[in-house]
């Protein structure tokens, strides 16, 4: 089994989990509704992250936000990933 190998690829993972919760909406409207690129980048770079959908459960969307913490440090690794999401 492939357990990715970046933080990058986690962070993305918790990317891909929003979309998926939100089947057949672009990635702009489901990520910033409303908002324009720079203030998508502003908030960004100030230490903003996305909103995790109400309709999500718990489990997911708590790994969806370690998924992206500001410091790729402190993101978990794939096989922590699974194991989170095993035990939910």
């Amino acid at each position: 089994m492939y357990l990715g190998r970046s933080n990058l690829e986690v962070m993305y993972l918790g990317r891909s989990n929003l979309e998926v919760m939100h089947p057949g909406r672009s990635n702009l409207e489901v990520m910033y509704p409303g908002r324009s690129n720079l203030e998508v980048i502003q908030t960004v770079t100030r230490g903003g992250r996305l909103d995790v959908p109400g309709t999500c459960p718990t489990s997911v969307g708590d790994v969806m936000v370690i998924c992206w913490a500001r410091d790729a440090d402190q993101r978990p690794s794939f096989a922590d990933i699974v194991q989170r999401l095993q035990v939910s």
